[in-house]
């Protein structure tokens, strides 16, 4: 289970009120939040499912603004509201027309109420309609705040310590590709990809949840890595040993949740590398 973090508006530039065009009179349809058209004036119904207000300054003077969250069951989208009079409150369901779609570089995208926007409460309605419950398949654009439940299916090699820059933060080899200069520092992360059962996605999980997973605190790992005495692969001695196996074996399964958590039991066991564990009666091994 992967929590992403939280969206924070400050990290982008945000358009000017002015900077916007103005909505055409035209009769627009009702769009789900997974399928907002950027660059558009839309349509949608969704659920408020935060909101702050903060003071900004634009080429009118200080005034106050309205962010935070809507999602409904498809998606969850960051909003910016230059209209006090909406009655925003948590768990509020909004019917919002004439809300313009902007898109930021990364693709990622924001709907901004100004005061050519209409809304209506919403009464009676059911709030888990509005509850958006997120699978692989359905992350097609940049989303924050999300939790992902599945299988890590692969561990990339560019996982374990690498190098970042100082100054621009980007992995690097032997320089910053992005001409920084040579000066860098550890960070420890894994590169995997997670899959449930609509898809699969590529997911870089960072310093501390590494440590948490693989069981190491991170200065053990920088004082290996600096070590001069650290074992060479080259240097390791492989065992092997030769089994003589019968023609057939009745096999019976037993299904575990983590097959690496059994090192020993008292019959054959063989992973298949899933989430089962095969066992033969009357054996008796030691797993490694």
């Amino acid at each position: 289970m992967i929590d992403s973090g939280t969206f924070q508006l400050y990290e982008y530039r945000l358009p000017t009120r002015q900077s916007l065009p103005s909505p055409k009179d035209e009769k627009r349809p009702l769009f789900k939040l997974a399928d907002l058209p950027s660059r558009h004036y839309v349509n949608t119904v969704a659920r408020v499912c935060s909101f702050k207000v903060k003071e900004k300054v634009d080429e009118l003077g200080p005034k106050k603004v309205y962010s935070g969250i809507l999602q409904d069951h498809t998606f969850k989208t960051p909003y910016l509201c230059h209209k006090l009079s909406l009655p925003f409150e948590t768990n509020t369901v909004l019917s919002i027309y004439s809300a313009y779609v902007y898109e930021f570089h990364d693709k990622s995208q924001i709907i901004i109420l100004t005061e050519y926007s209409g809304e209506r409460q919403l009464r009676d309605v059911n709030l888990f309609d509005y509850i958006w419950t997120p699978r692989i398949e359905e992350i097609r654009k940049p989303v924050w705040d999300v939790t992902l439940e599945g299988t890590v299916t692969s561990v990339y090699p560019s996982s374990g310590l690498v190098k970042r820059c100082r100054n621009c933060n980007s992995i690097m080899y032997d320089k910053c590709l992005n001409g920084c200069g040579e000066k860098w520092d550890w960070h420890l992360r894994l590169s995997l990809q997670l899959s449930d059962d609509s898809g699969s996605i590529k997911t870089v999980i960072g310093e501390y949840w590494t440590t948490q997973l693989i069981d190491r605190k991170l200065g053990e790992i920088l004082i290996y890595a600096y070590s001069k005495n650290r074992a060479d692969p080259n240097d390791l001695d492989v065992l092997s040993f030769k089994l003589s196996m019968p023609d057939s074996l009745d096999v019976v399964e037993a299904l575990v949740e983590n097959p690496s958590y059994h090192r020993r039991w008292d019959s054959l066991i063989v992973s298949d590398h899933k989430n089962r564990i095969n066992h033969l009666p009357n054996e008796h091994v030691m797993m490694f």
